[in-house]
């Protein structure tokens, strides 16, 4: 809920940050005489006004979205905070597709936290779900956008390596 919240502010911010000075002081007016606003210059206060405004999703359909599309809700594009995961939790944040010859496979980037960065492992599976199978952790980097970065820079030839590597 923590972290809805601080969405719900985000947003506020970035619609004070679009509004015009007129809308600026209707929002002004609208904070000074919400009684639970203690001073309409504290910006968190008006953003907070802001959030109220906007038809933001409530927490339900939010929490899906999260979950569905991570990188679209952090600032660094990962969609994963490293106090958002216990340590030795792992988290999908990037699929590709690729062909290994006839057949259809997925490549899923699974991240995890660990005390002095990130390591990132992937996930295969078969275009029809029937043969799951993953890496170890292959990539470790300093900042989880470095991992993801490097998944998207291997070429198919490499996920096919990787792939044939998880196989029996």
């Amino acid at each position: 809920m923590e972290r809805y919240e601080r969405y719900r502010l985000s947003q506020g911010r970035e619609l004070l940050r679009l509004l015009p000075r007129d809308g600026l002081r209707q929002v002004l007016d609208r904070s000074a005489a919400d009684a639970a606003v203690a001073d309409p210059s504290d910006l968190d206060r008006l953003a907070h006004v802001c959030a109220e405004l906007l038809p933001l999703p409530p927490y339900a359909v939010w929490l899906r979205d999260f979950h569905e599309n991570r990188s679209a809700y952090d600032a660094d594009g990962s969609g994963v905070a490293a106090a958002d995961l216990p340590v030795g939790t792992g988290v999908t944040v990037d699929v590709r597709l690729f062909d290994v010859g006839p057949d259809e496979w997925v490549a899923s980037l699974e991240i995890l936290p660990v005390e002095t960065g990130w390591r990132g492992r992937i996930r295969f599976h078969s275009g029809d779900h029937e043969t799951v199978t993953h890496t170890a952790e292959v990539f470790r980097e300093e900042l989880s956008t470095e991992v993801r970065s490097r998944f998207l820079s291997t070429t198919e030839d490499t996920l096919r390596a990787f792939l044939r590597s998880t196989l029996p």
